[in-house]
Formats: C-alpha cells, sequence, structure tokens
C-alpha cells in the first residue's frame, strides 16, 4: 500500500473520529485506548516516514505492517461505535417523537353550540397524556381570558375527562371558548376551540346561523384536512378562511 492511499486512510479515520467528538460522544476505556492507539500509530507512521532514508527497506515495511494493523483494529472498533451511537440516537429520537404525539392529545373535543339567552353551558373534553395522573391539567379560556370558577362557573375532572359548566349564559358571553391541555413534565401543549353563540331571548333568530359547526380533528402533518359547516337564514353569505 503506498503513502497516499495511508494518507486518505488516516484521513478518513480522523474524519469520523472528529465527527464523534463533534457530536459529544464519550468514549469508554476501550475506545479512548483506540484513539490514543490510533494517534501513537500516526506519529510512528510519520516517524518512519521521516527517518525512511536512514532506515533499511525491511524495517520500514515492518513499522509500516505494524501501523497498518493499529489503524485497521482501531478503524473496526470505531466504525462499531459510530454505527452503535447514530442507531441509539435514532432509535431515542424516535421513541421521543412516538412520546410527545402519542402522550398528549385530544382524544374529544369542546363542541360548538347555539345556546339561548339564560341557558346553562356545558363544555367537555376528553385527553389523554401520561400514566401519572397529575401530570395533565387543562385550563378554560373564553375570547383569550382565562376563566376561574365562582358561584356561577364551575370547572369538574374525572379522570381525563374535563368540564365546564357555566349556571346561565348571557349575549356577551358569545364568542370563542377555548381549552388548553398542558403537561407538567415537558411544558408540552395542545389548544382546542370552539364558538358558542348565544341567541337573545326578546329578538328575532339570528340569520344566518351555523346549524352544524366546523368540529376540531386531529391531522397529521402535510395531509388534508376537511371540514363541514351548515347555515341557515336567507341573508346571503360568503365563505372565507
Amino acid at each position: 500500500m503506498d503513502e497516499s492511499m495511508k494518507t486518505i486512510m488516516m484521513n478518513e479515520f480522523l474524519e469520523k473520529l472528529n465527527g464523534a467528538q463533534n457530536n459529544e460522544i464519550l468514549l469508554d476505556k476501550l475506545e479512548r485506548e483506540q484513539k490514543n492507539k490510533f494517534l501513537n500509530a500516526q506519529d510512528n507512521y510519520q516517524k518512519a516516514v521521516k527517518d525512511s532514508k536512514q532506515s533499511t527497506a525491511t524495517n520500514v515495511n515492518l513499522v509500516n505492517i505494524t501501523i497498518l494493523e493499529d489503524i485497521m483494529k482501531f478503524h473496526e472498533k470505531l466504525t462499531i461505535m459510530v454505527t452503535r451511537v447514530i442507531q441509539e440516537y435514532e432509535d431515542n429520537k424516535y421513541k421521543t417523537e412516538e412520546k410527545i404525539q402519542s402522550h398528549l392529545n385530544f382524544i374529544n373535543y369542546p363542541r360548538s353550540q347555539n345556546l339561548m339567552e339564560f341557558d346553562p353551558l356545558v363544555l367537555d373534553c376528553t385527553c389523554e397524556g401520561r400514566d401519572d395522573h397529575d401530570d395533565i391539567q387543562l385550563i378554560w379560556f373564553q375570547n383569550n381570558k382565562q376563566i376561574h370558577q365562582n358561584a356561577d362557573i364551575r370547572h369538574e375532572r374525572e379522570g381525563n375527562t374535563f368540564k365546564l359548566f357555566v349556571t346561565a349564559v348571557f349575549p356577551d358571553d358569545s364568542g370563542v371558548f377555548s381549552a388548553l391541555l398542558k403537561s407538567k413534565s415537558t411544558n408540552d401543549e395542545q389548544l382546542s376551540s370552539c364558538s358558542i353563540i348565544i341567541q337573545p331571548r326578546n329578538k328575532e333568530a339570528l340569520d344566518p346561523g351555523f346549524i352544524q359547526f366546523p368540529q376540531s380533528i386531529r391531522s397529521m402533518k402535510d395531509s388534508k384536512a376537511i371540514f363541514n359547516c351548515k347555515t341557515s337564514g336567507s341573508t346571503p353569505i360568503r365563505v372565507g378562511t
């Protein structure tokens, strides 16, 4: 094997080694020994090339053979190490993504409603999170303002089903109600919203109005999402997004 080929091999190994170091891979005792052995072999090789004019051809060949054996042993173990680390990284990345996706989700979403003035309001949703019951919490919002409990408003939880009770609603309560699902351990969040429309009792029915509201759905990235709705009334309407 000529000098240029040996140089190419050593550069290739050094590149892999630097890649491992740049990814903050901690070498165990055996791997550290192999690293030092390779660096010593590289020094010996450079020294052998420098002293080749004063050495016999036989001695130079023996030194080169020893160096190449050390390099090949280091290369084999380094390749195994890099392959193992990359595989562990990919496995952990997949498990982490799977864990996040599967451990914090809405199973049933809050649903939009038409109500009459003075009607009670009940919103509910079912969620899934970590096995720890106390890890997830849900916060209710009305038009981006948190809804706190009082004499007329009550929050309830049964397992992973959350409910919001309002004794009586008024036209001014119309708007967007949201449920913010949070994980205490990971700080991950999921938000689901719905519309509550409240009709005054002493006025004519809203025109136009929703008979069927669009509903929240779960969709994968880059996939299509289809929403349906039905309206009533004679006033011309324009659909926008």
